[in-house]
């Protein structure tokens, strides 16, 4: 599985529009997309991300724990909503197996350092 965390707001094209490019396209269909918003239900435009090939949302600034609570519901969207944070053994147990690669693409020097 596969998996890609973008903001909302890229310079040369909407998160929302790389989303939809990324499902419509049958070789990469099956990869998840994370789009990092400032407002929430931000790229809604029909109150239905998935519709718009948005598995999940965090809204920025980013927070480990949410970070870690929309990749769980991305790769298992049938895991029990969180009642406040998960145990670290919770959030293991509902995380399928995941091994690979890591591609960190970032066009900040800042974030880059980070």
């Amino acid at each position: 599985m596969a998996c890609v965390i973008a903001a909302v707001d890229l310079p040369d094209m909407a998160g929302v529009h790389l989303a939809r490019n990324i499902k419509s396209d049958p070789r990469f269909a099956g990869i998840r997309v994370l789009l990092l918003t400032t407002l929430p239900h931000h790229v809604a435009s029909a109150n239905d991300p998935a519709s718009q090939g948005i598995d999940a949302q965090v809204i920025k600034p980013l927070r480990f724990a949410h970070l870690r609570e929309a990749l769980l519901r991305t790769f298992n969207p049938k895991a029990p909503p969180a009642g406040g944070k998960r145990p670290r053994s919770e959030v293991l147990s509902l995380m399928p197996a995941l091994s690979g690669r890591i591609l960190v693409a970032e066009d900040n020097v800042i974030n880059q350092r980070l």
